[in-house]
């Protein structure tokens, strides 16, 4: 029988973590170690606190933004001082929060520690190779279904004749929400759709980076019940399935990006993807 590996995501508060799972991979993450519980949304500080690191097989680590690249250094430093594997997904090559100066950084302090890099697409893979040399490790692995197909709406738009845009996630920068709502908003062919927002809940750190969007986006549902808007810490599926059941596209407007998991949605939903 082959042996199970341990994984430790940091973090893995999102479904596209919680997800990875097989007959061949154990979730730390909410179990216990020790007198403690490995956090869902486990950090690096955390880690540091508890060492050594060998109460895992493999970190995997979902994101760096925000991360400090000293912290992140002394980090990788234990995982290799207890011969722990460390994988990065690199969902993005270029920062969707922060200054793409201290991401490359970060992605390079990767690189020197041998950490392999899952890349979503082929381009996004040559994009990370093109940079770091061929030294780097990097395998293209897409994403899965985000909803099983199992739990989909087999018809969305049935019995409905005006057609709902649904747009979903966060309102990070590199997403163009002004756009989408004043020419949904006051487009004359727009007047007889619906727009809905299924919207992650933002924190102390996103909001002050999101304000110019979320005033916005208040000022305009105050002053009309279009659009309608929902918001939640962090919409699991059974959210998605719903607000997607009610829905025809789903909106991606994105001013940069090397991949987006919402065109998976799409396809698991059957709706159109509009970017």
């Amino acid at each position: 029988m082959t042996a199970r590996l341990s994984v430790a995501h940091v973090p893995a508060r999102t479904p596209y973590a919680r997800k990875l799972v097989s007959q061949s991979i154990d979730l730390v993450n909410g179990t216990r170690h020790g007198s403690e519980v490995v956090p869902r949304d486990l950090t690096l500080d955390w880690l540091m606190a508890h060492r050594p690191l060998d109460w895992f097989d493999v970190m995997h680590l979902h994101h760096i933004e925000f991360e400090d690249v000293s912290l992140l250094r002394r980090v990788l430093d234990a995982c290799a001082d207890t011969r722990r594997r460390v994988v990065f997904a690199a969902h993005d090559i270029l920062p969707v929060f922060g200054d793409a100066g201290s991401y490359q950084e970060k992605l390079a302090t990767l690189v020197d520690h041998s950490v392999a890099f899952v890349c979503l697409t082929r381009g996004s893979g040559d994009a990370i190779e093109a940079a770091f040399g061929s030294g780097v490790v990097a395998a293209v692995i897409p994403h899965g279904y985000v909803v099983p197909p199992a739990c989909a709406p087999s018809s969305p738009a049935t019995g409905r004749t005006a057609v709902c845009h649904l747009l979903f996630g966060s309102l990070r920068a590199n997403r163009d929400l002004a756009t989408v709502l004043y020419n949904w908003r006051f487009g004359s062919r727009q007047q007889d759709t619906n727009l809905r927002l299924l919207l992650r809940a933002p924190g102390p750190v996103t909001l002050a980076q999101e304000r110019d969007r979320w005033d916005l986006l208040a000022a305009m549902a105050t002053a009309s019940r279009r659009p309608h808007v929902e918001v939640l810490p962090f919409p699991g599926d059974a959210d998605v399935i719903r607000a997607a059941a009610t829905c025809d596209t789903v909106l991606l407007p994105y001013r940069w990006g090397s991949h987006s998991g919402q065109l998976e949605l799409a396809f698991d939903l059957g709706l159109v993807p509009v970017t």
